[in-house]
């Protein structure tokens, strides 16, 4: 049991709402100290081979299914658990090595939590963490760029605030995709200690019909403006993606151009994708 501002969560809890996503092996729920709270909840997740599932999909699942005080805090996806020699799985080991949790530390905003924060005038930066000529065809209002798989998005996000404690929003294109979710790991390794990643990112709030700005801001029935493979901007794409993926496997290459080009080529099938020099 695990106990949480006063409150008592059961572990098993947060694992029947957890294991009703396909794609999870196995998981595990423990307790996490906390000086102000008792504990946090915490969980290291196994996912099957064939998994598409991100963390940011996973707490968006969980807070739809559990109550606010069973909300996990600390999510982390791991190829395996500490174990005893016996086959014993050695909770206080995950615990003591909370350090390794805090790299996906952070919150998630649902479209209207964000839009409420706009009409009260928060004081946030909003990221968009898409490619930038998807940011310039559409993107959420005041939202500035910054492409997580660019080796220069750290520098991007610093440039814009170098203050450790602003609050920072992220968005990426949908629940699908992990843009958003991995620039929330990355900048808390940098020590960002206020991240919030908007569930759903701009699929999520268009469906809320809130407005969005953009070059094809107006394209109807077409969330996240996307590109068809003979579009001579998708080939621009391409040899961006071939920069960042140019140093892996051959056969590794297709899968990877599939998820990082994924809010722009989803509904395509990859099959008669040319290599393009890749």
């Amino acid at each position: 049991m695990i106990v949480h501002n006063e409150i008592e969560v059961y572990p098993v809890d947060v694992e029947e709402a957890i294991y009703m996503l396909p794609g999870i092996s196995e998981l595990q729920v423990f307790g996490f100290p906390d000086p102000n709270k008792g504990q946090e909840v915490a969980i290291w997740i196994k996912l099957k081979e064939d998994s598409q599932l991100s963390l940011e999909s996973i707490a968006t699942h969980v807070q739809e299914q559990l109550p606010v005080e069973k909300y996990p805090k600390y999510y982390k996806f791991v190829s395996e658990f500490p174990m005893t020699g016996s086959g014993k799985v050695q909770k206080f080991r995950m615990t003591g090595r909370c350090k390794m949790i805090n790299s996906n530390d952070y919150k998630t905003l649902s479209p209207k939590e964000l839009f409420h924060w706009m009409e009260e005038n928060k004081n946030f930066c909003l990221i968009d963490t898409l490619m930038g000529d998807h940011f310039r065809r559409i993107h959420l209002p005041n939202a500035t760029n910054a492409c997580v798989f660019e080796v220069t998005f750290i520098d991007q996000v610093k440039a814009m605030t170098e203050d450790k404690d602003a609050e920072i929003v992220l968005y990426g294109s949908s629940t699908r995709s992990m843009d958003a979710s991995k620039a929330a790991e990355k900048l808390a390794q940098q020590g960002y200690g206020h991240i919030n990643v908007l569930r759903g990112g701009i699929e999520a709030w268009r469906s809320a019909g809130l407005a969005l700005e953009g070059e094809a801001v107006d394209e109807p029935d077409n969330p996240q403006t996307l590109l068809k493979l003979e579009d001579p901007m998708f080939r621009t794409q391409i040899r961006k993606v071939n920069l960042i993926i140019q140093l892996q496997p051959k056969f590794l290459r297709l899968h990877i151009l599939a998820k990082v080009c994924e809010p722009l080529i989803f509904k395509d099938s990859l099959k008669n994708v040319p290599e393009w020099g890749i």
